[in-house]
């Protein structure tokens, strides 16, 4: 770091030390002149409204360098630290390597599997909030659930459970359920990787096509199908699916499987299912026993390594 302030010499932090160098004591021209330099009008603006502003500044030939600026007693004071070139590994840091997975891990396809209950619904339920855990702690983002409001945390996940649940209305009222605002090509990009495109673009009307109470002019299968679409509609960064699929022919739900997987870095998807089929393509699977973490994995790993899942 380099301490550049008004009535003493510039110093130099080293190791944390800071050491003073041998120059003549900076005066008021001194400084005003090298914020002149490195800041732009814009920057100069922001800084004199508000007495300080932080900013990078690149010097050729020595790297970028982070800046504060502030203003101390009517007079400019600038430190300027040294950003390195290179950034240092998690590994040389000190981080836990359970930390350095759990965060290099990608978002993708959970599965949640398990015998009959064995606690599958419960454990994705206390994600949303739809219970509270008595004991231990449950965190989204590294922070507890508990500290989200519940407004706060809805809108981060979306819910599909086990029983679809339609409203009399269009399908494009219980769309926008979802997400008030979507647009008609959203509705249709969640339609489509909820495999129900083809079901609306049959119906007359389309997106206007009138649900009777609880969809019952649908099938089983066509409702789960436009409840998935409508929680994808609200792009959620975690997506719950409480075995939703199980109406739907194993065709079905392997494009839906396959479509949820190409969902990629912007959704976590939790799936509970007990099917034999959703297994291989899930990014990571946990096995639940009697309410016990059973293993957690890939297939082939739990396939070597966890009786439970085998």
């Amino acid at each position: 770091d380099l301490h550049i302030t008004v009535g003493v010499p510039p110093k130099m932090r080293v190791n944390g030390q800071l050491i003073t160098m041998d120059f003549e004591r900076l005066l008021p021209p001194d400084t005003e002149a090298l914020a002149d330099e490195i800041m732009d009008p814009v920057q100069r603006a922001k800084f004199e409204e508000k007495g300080e502003h932080d900013m990078s500044f690149s010097i050729p030939e020595l790297g970028r360098y982070r800046v504060n600026a502030y203003k101390q007693r009517g007079s400019v004071a600038i430190a300027l630290r040294l950003v390195g070139t290179e950034v240092p590994s998690p590994e040389v840091l000190g981080v836990p390597a359970s930390v350095i997975d759990l965060y290099q891990r990608k978002r993708g396809l959970v599965l949640v599997t398990g015998p009959t209950g064995s606690g599958k619904s419960t454990l994705v339920d206390l994600i949303a909030r739809f219970y509270d855990a008595n004991e231990g702690t449950v965190t989204l983002d590294g922070q507890n659930v508990k500290d989200y409001s519940r407004k706060e945390l809805r809108e981060k996940i979306g819910v599909v459970p086990q029983k679809a649940a339609l409203f009399q209305g269009t399908i494009r009222d219980n769309l926008s359920w979802g997400r008030e605002d979507a647009t008609d090509a959203e509705m249709w990009e969640a339609l489509t990787t909820a495999q129900a495109r083809e079901i609306v673009e049959k119906k007359d009307g389309q997106l206007n096509f009138r649900l009777e109470q609880n969809g019952r002019n649908l099938s089983g299968g066509q409702r789960q199908r436009l409840t998935i679409a409508r929680a994808l509609v609200k792009k959620p960064e975690i997506l719950i699916l409480d075995d939703s699929a199980s109406a739907l022919d194993f065709a079905t739900d392997a494009a839906l499987r396959k479509s949820l997987h190409q969902l990629g870095g912007n959704t976590t998807t939790f799936l509970v299912s007990q099917r034999a089929a959703s297994i291989r393509q899930a990014d990571l699977i946990l096995v639940l026993d009697d309410g016990q973490l059973a293993g957690k994995g890939t297939h082939q790993e739990l396939v070597n390594s966890c009786e439970t899942y085998r």
